[in-house]
């Protein structure tokens, strides 16, 4: 593509040159919105060029983000001077032409006006019959760019790398539909993510987009265990007695959820202060491995919610005789979010890897694994007494958190195989 000439570039880079259109005034415009059309393009630029106050860099940047439906239709003509090249000196004419309100055609569509010079801006720029796609590349682990890691991002066969924060800017033609791919690599060049894809994307308009990937645990538990895991806890089949949770996917708790803590349940069953404190203390602890801890609600009056009444609630109670912990979870309208959830305990104090494995549930939909791979490497391993989250665990519970704040490309009900893909 053109550059703009250096040498030409400083006479319009403060839009110093004279025009015939050119006026004493100091105009500004009113216009102070982001440049998506042509005609928010005309409204910005007509009273900035009629004053000379206006950047060139600046015009050329908002011409680029213009979609012109010819841009990949025709050839313009933008060597206007008649040179042999196409650089500023085609500009300055053609803006004394414009000035004059002389024809002066360039994208062949027999008129001149706006859309010309923004024709011949995006050619000028390198944006003619092209777009951009941007954004950053995220950790599961912290909704924020990993600075240990080498964060890159594929479309259409070529690859590009992050720069220190995150971000990623890709130039391609426009055309219908592209894919993303992205992950981590680590400083020897070797994968450090599940990879993601985000497939078709509009690339006729320029275009946002925060991917967010899950980064490798170490060696101790393996990618290849973790999707195990995963799948079994999280992103398998869920069923339930009504029919509300038919569906395969990841399953997340709503936004506004809450916890909220019974001390004295529908059964009459109370717990003792000491257990009361202890209940407290381990929700505490599950929530300071969330990005976004659930407030908490205590209630010592009494009083239970009825049967699908619990909207936006964990509610926690004591039951005498239902084992050390059992959990119900309601998703009245199936959108892979968890609208209620009913869990019984029966000692904080004593099973308080049950406090975990069932408040831990509440936040993901999530399930036991009997996979003997996985003893010791997560806390919802069949029953156990452990009172232990670990790596593996807090890793599973951001990556459902971004699920459930639809971080960088996610979102409830997503199947494993888009999250956690192998590279």
């Amino acid at each position: 593509m053109t550059k703009l000439g250096r040498k030409a570039a400083p006479y319009l880079l403060a839009g110093s040159i004279s025009l015939p259109f050119a006026c004493s005034k100091d105009l500004t415009s009113p216009y102070q919105e982001p440049v998506q059309t042509a005609e928010q393009f005309s409204q910005k630029y007509t009273p900035l060029l009629q004053s000379g106050n206006y950047s060139l860099e600046e015009m050329v940047a908002d011409a680029g983000a213009v979609k012109l439906s010819s841009a990949t239709e025709i050839t313009p003509k933008c060597d206007l001077n008649n040179d042999g090249k196409t650089n500023v000196f085609d500009l300055i004419y053609f803006l004394v032409k414009f000035g004059n309100n002389e024809d002066c055609d360039v994208n062949k569509d027999g008129k001149t006006n706006v859309r010309d010079l923004i024709t011949l801006l995006q050619v000028l720029g390198g944006n003619y019959g092209t777009i951009s796609i941007s954004g950053r590349l995220l950790d599961t682990d912290t909704w924020q760019s990993n600075t240990e890691l080498k964060g890159w991002v594929e479309c259409l066969g070529d690859t590009t790398w992050t720069d220190n924060n995150g971000n990623y800017s890709k130039k391609i033609e426009k055309q219908d539909l592209v894919n993303l791919t992205a992950g981590y690599k680590d400083k020897d060049g070797k994968s450090a993510s599940f990879v993601r894809t985000i497939n078709n994307i509009n690339a006729n308009t320029n275009q946002n987009i925060d991917i967010a990937v899950c980064t490798y645990l170490d060696m101790n538990t393996t990618p290849e265990e973790f999707r195990i895991m995963m799948y079994d806890v999280n992103f398998g089949p869920v069923g339930a007695s009504d029919g509300s949770m038919n569906y395969e996917g990841a399953k997340t708790s709503r936004k506004d959820m809450v916890w909220y803590l019974i001390k004295k349940g529908r059964y009459k069953d109370e717990f003792t202060n000491e257990q009361w404190i202890k209940l407290q203390e381990m929700i505490n602890k599950i929530n300071t491995n969330l990005k976004k801890p659930l407030p908490i609600v205590t209630d010592t009056t009494g009083w239970y919610p009825q049967p699908g009444k619990a909207d936006g609630k964990i509610v926690i109670e004591r039951w005498l005789y239902g084992g050390a912990g059992s959990i119900g979870s309601k998703d009245y309208n199936s959108d892979g979010r968890i609208d209620g959830v009913f869990i019984s305990l029966l000692d904080p104090v004593t099973d308080s890897y049950a406090v975990e494995e069932e408040g831990a549930s509440a936040l993901g939909g999530y399930d036991e694994t009997n996979d003997i791979r996985l003893k010791d490497k997560t806390i919802f391993y069949e029953a156990g007494t452990e009172d232990i989250i670990t790596d593996a665990d807090k890793k599973c519970f951001r990556l459902i958190e971004c699920i459930g704040n639809e971080v960088g490309q996610l979102y409830p009900k997503m199947p494993m195989d888009e999250v956690l893909k192998l590279q």
